[in-house]
């Protein structure tokens, strides 16, 4: 198995989180986006994050620029709302690189740094010069695709195993490539 490196995401990285996306929402109900974005859009949520003092972390092959996997925390809603302490988090690895731990050191370094942001520094999007944002809850949207592992259930159990909750579950909200899907809203509080 080879290794990998966690780190905090550049700009740079934005290429190669495009084309992991892309995968995603034209292959899968993973993502209910329809449409994939532009490296342009994936630059500017960068600098979003970055604004707000947030974790963007990606998972890359040593000596090389392959973003393998990426993980970010972003507002939840309207940041200048109520919704403030809260995030919501995105999470992919790369098609074909799942079952390496990818996804699972991500997901801890993120939570790390989303708890214990000042002495987790190096993980905040590559930019950021405010202090940190303190955040209270983390919420994670699922898609419940029942043609995956466990009739979908695999990825919240996955979710579950880092402390996270199921606190929500929206019946048939989605519809994409011809069927409906269920969301779950998994809340872990830090």
């Amino acid at each position: 198995m080879a290794e990998f490196q966690i780190r905090a995401a550049t700009k740079e990285d934005m290429p190669g989180v495009e084309r992991i996306n892309r995968h995603y929402v034209l292959n899968t109900v993973i993502t209910f986006a329809t449409e994939p974005k532009t490296v342009e859009q994936f630059v500017r949520q960068f600098d979003e994050i970055a604004r707000d003092g947030l974790p963007y972390i990606v998972a890359v092959e040593p000596n090389s620029a392959d973003v393998l996997g990426y993980a970010n925390a972003h507002a939840f809603r309207d940041v200048s709302s109520a919704y403030k302490y809260t995030v919501e988090i995105s999470l992919f690895c790369a098609n074909g690189q799942t079952g390496r731990g990818i996804g699972s050191k991500l997901l801890k370094a993120l939570i790390d740094a989303l708890k214990e942001p000042l002495k987790h520094p190096e993980l905040r999007a590559q930019g950021a010069h405010i202090p940190p944002r303190p955040v209270k809850q983390a919420l994670a949207v699922m898609a419940v695709d029942e043609t995956a592992k466990r009739n979908g259930l695999a990825l919240k159990e996955f979710y579950e195993s880092f402390g996270f909750r199921c606190n929500g579950h929206l019946r048939q909200v989605g519809y994409k490539f011809d069927r409906w899907i269920d969301t779950m809203y998994l809340q872990l509080s830090l």
